[in-house]
């Protein structure tokens, strides 16, 4: 928690306690991924608790914990396929080798931390679904965790 309270203070510009989008394109660019607006705007509306638009240090901690698995991963492609792997087959409930949008919606809860509303989650699978079909296979899920 000591290391996160650092990334906070340091990103917490203005010091008023809490991390804006702003602050949060820096943090984001930090970890090695892309500053896009889209992506804050995101973090922010999955992780802001109380909906005051910004990240208190609570909700800023799963945002950490979510971009350092993301930054490690990353740094060893083996362990990054290894990883997608084991995340996809726990996500598939019901093993029948795609994600729908309510096993998409609850991994994101669960694991995460992360209350997606069912329209954002729409939303993101339609981006990320390729074919068309209403569900993520395997290669649409790893392309939509690495962003390619």
């Amino acid at each position: 928690m000591a290391d996160i309270q650092a990334i906070f203070d340091k990103h917490d510009v203005n010091k008023d306690g809490s991390i804006s989008a702003t602050e949060l394109k820096a943090v984001v660019q930090e970890f090695g991924l892309p500053p896009c607006e889209h992506l804050v705007e995101q973090i922010i509306k999955d992780c802001d608790q109380n909906g005051n638009g910004q990240l208190e240090l609570n909700e800023f901690n799963i945002v950490i914990q979510v971009l350092q698995q993301v930054k490690t991963a990353m740094a060893d492609p083996q362990a990054m396929a290894a990883e997608m792997k084991k995340m996809f087959t726990e996500f598939d409930k019901n093993g029948d080798g795609v994600l729908s949008k309510e096993e998409m919606q609850e991994a994101l809860s669960k694991v995460h931390g992360i209350n997606m509303s069912a329209e954002s989650c729409e939303k993101l699978l339609n981006v990320a679904d390729r074919n068309g079909d209403g569900k993520l296979d395997y290669n649409e899920f790893v392309k939509m965790i690495t962003q390619q």
